[in-house]
């Protein structure tokens, strides 16, 4: 591709030093957490909703692919460069805005899942969804893949308390659904979530908070076998009561964990 072509694209950025054609030092842009890899043509640090459409319209002019990207710390290679493409990054997005009285936040796509929990826990609120990587992680990453963790038997994953998603196709047209476009015609928001961004690219999304859970007990138990623990989650289960986290660790992953901890 010549280089000069991206120029055009690079004049219409808020920021120009945001597109990267030097790639030398951006290896951890080339894979997700797993072993899939590939190189993009150029890259994208999307400051703006402006920035994504400009270069969705450059990208469908030229006949060039787009990867988008959160954080990188997917398992499935959503994120991987494919041949001939620009991998668009919106992790420089990350503004958050929340509405107390409403228990919701209106937040960029870059926003880090554990910075919009933390900034909630200062209204008495919190967003539910635990992802893995939720230190890590971006909202918007969280939307495509439809992240759930290990709250989600009691509190639902990323789906539950998504209202609303601004987001841009293919032609630059901005989508808006859910509380964007006050709930009329179809369902778009779930089409989109866990679609891996092979859709549309999201530029905003709009969350339910609920209020911040009183802290509970902590219980550890121990079991001569599998089967006794497994018993035990059943019962559990079948009583109604539905723990914030049950968490199953044999002896090997004990011993792996203590290892690691030295």
């Amino acid at each position: 591709m010549n280089q000069k072509l991206f120029e055009l694209l690079r004049a219409k950025l808020k920021s120009p030093e945001n597109l990267i054609l030097d790639l030398s030092d951006k290896e951890k842009y080339f894979h997700d957490a797993t072993d899939h890899n590939g190189t993009p043509l150029a890259i994208v640090m999307a400051e703006t909703e402006s920035d994504i459409t400009e270069t969705i319209l450059f990208c469908k002019s030229n006949n060039i692919n787009i990867v988008p990207r959160g954080a990188g710390t997917g398992l499935s290679g959503g994120c991987v460069p494919i041949e001939n493409s620009v991998l668009l990054s919106t992790e420089l997005i990350d503004y958050i805005n929340i509405d107390p009285i409403k228990n919701r936040a209106v937040c960029g796509p870059g926003v880090i899942t554990k910075d919009l929990v933390d900034m909630a826990a200062n209204f008495d609120l919190t967003y539910p969804p635990d992802p893995a990587s939720y230190d890590e992680s971006t909202l918007a990453g969280n939307v495509a893949e439809n992240a759930g963790g290990l709250r989600c038997k009691k509190y639902g994953v990323t789906r539950d308390y998504i209202l609303g998603l601004k987001a841009i196709d293919q032609n630059g047209k901005i989508i808006k659904t859910g509380c964007y476009n006050n709930y009329k015609g179809f369902n778009l928001t779930d089409i989109f979530i866990g679609s891996e961004g092979t859709l549309v690219i999201i530029a905003e999304i709009s969350v339910q908070l609920i209020d911040l859970p009183k802290i509970g007990n902590t219980i550890l138990a121990t079991f001569n076998n599998p089967e006794g623990c497994a018993n035990s989650v059943f019962s559990i289960v079948r009583s109604g009561l539905i723990p914030t986290v049950m968490e199953f660790l044999d002896s090997d992953a004990a011993a792996c964990s203590n290892e690691y901890e030295k």
